[in-house]
């Protein structure tokens, strides 16, 4: 649906000669295919330069015009509210021992998270009697980690490591890190970036995807994500997590860009069935968002649905349509959209 992207810098590979006889920059239309769904990942038309090839976004991202992947990591229908996901607290519990390194492991995957830049993610080590998060040794587990999901604008509150289970016994410093990122991804609302292919699309927990990182299925898993269930040699974050890190919580932020699809100023072709809106749910500190839908200026449909970032809503005829969504407790925190739908 969107187009996959490559980081300029990460590999040389990548890197273009930025010869202005080859890359001669083209004006850029708004109204372009590929440029509105750049518009919908959220990226800002100022900061889209067109080329003969590709669209260069922020001066280090590259969208290839020939290419067409099927992309998006996901996150869980609850996520951590913006207004503390920089302050959560971890307590490393007493049933975790000195020894084994599983307390370093835990502290540097917490400054993993921390060191994203441009992101809102922090995590604190705390001594405190009381932690937003607990991680705690706990042999009954089948599993060798598991961890909980948000739940009321707060982080999951606890991660589970049964020490004892075989596939962590011999697990060397970097995998233990490894295993703790994973585990702090899921207490912010982040859930597997391969689950499609594990069939988890359908989970009652959400599978809402997220705009410029790989699908999870087939040849478009991104093998090297924290948030990937198989096993892999990688040690850090990969290049999507970066991009969902962000997505989801930028260090920076605006009620104003709160609704990601659809675009303002844009035209959706639609051959029925309804439409569909994206939000960031993290920037509305309530559990139900109210959708309304207008048409020419009258209100034409009100929803109340859970905050989760995503919905369906109706569509009556082609016409101009505005659609307004808002916190449920508070209709001051709200964004809107206009836009023209065309029935085909």
């Amino acid at each position: 649906m969107l187009t996959s992207f490559l980081l300029t810098s990460c590999q040389q590979d990548d890197v273009i000669d930025d010869k202005t006889d080859e890359n001669k920059t083209l004006t850029v239309n708004a109204n372009d295919p590929q440029v509105v769904k750049l518009l919908e990942m959220g990226f800002k038309l100022v900061n889209i330069k067109e080329f003969d090839d590709y669209y260069l976004v922020e001066n280090d991202m590259i969208f290839y015009k020939n290419e067409n992947y099927n992309q998006k990591q996901a996150h869980g229908n609850r996520l951590v509210y913006m207004d503390k996901v920089n302050t959560m607290t971890v307590k490393i519990d007493n049933s975790i021992p000195a020894t084994g390194n599983w307390r370093q492991a835990i502290t540097n995957a917490v400054n993993d998270w921390n060191n994203i830049a441009d992101c809102r993610i922090i995590f604190s080590i705390t001594t405190n009697t009381t932690a937003d998060i607990y991680v705690v040794n706990d042999p009954s587990i089948s599993s060798p980690l598991i961890a909980a999901l948000p739940y009321g604008g707060n982080p999951g509150s606890q991660i589970k490591i049964n020490l004892n289970h075989s596939s962590l016994i011999d697990l060397p410093e970097s995998g233990r890190k490894r295993a703790v990122m994973h585990e702090l991804g899921h207490t912010i609302g982040f859930v597997h970036s391969n689950g499609i292919a594990n069939g988890e699309g359908n989970s009652p927990n959400g599978y809402i995807t997220i705009p410029n990182t790989p699908y999870g299925g087939g040849i478009y898993i991104d093998a090297d994500s924290v948030m990937n269930s198989s096993l892999t040699t990688a040690i850090g974050f990969s290049s999507y997590d970066l991009i969902a890190s962000k997505y989801l919580y930028p260090d920076t932020y605006s009620i104003n860009d709160l609704i990601t699809f659809p675009v303002e100023g844009t035209r959706e072709v639609n051959g029925g069935g309804g439409l569909h809106a994206y939000w960031k749910a993290s920037y509305i500190p309530s559990a139900n968002v109210k959708i309304e839908v207008f048409k020419e200026g009258i209100l034409k449909q009100t929803l109340i649905v859970p905050n989760t970032g995503f919905s369906y809503y109706d569509t009556f005829s082609s016409g101009f349509y505005k659609v307004k969504i808002s916190s449920e407790t508070n209709p001051n925190l709200y964004d809107e959209v206009n836009f023209e739908y065309f029935m085909d």
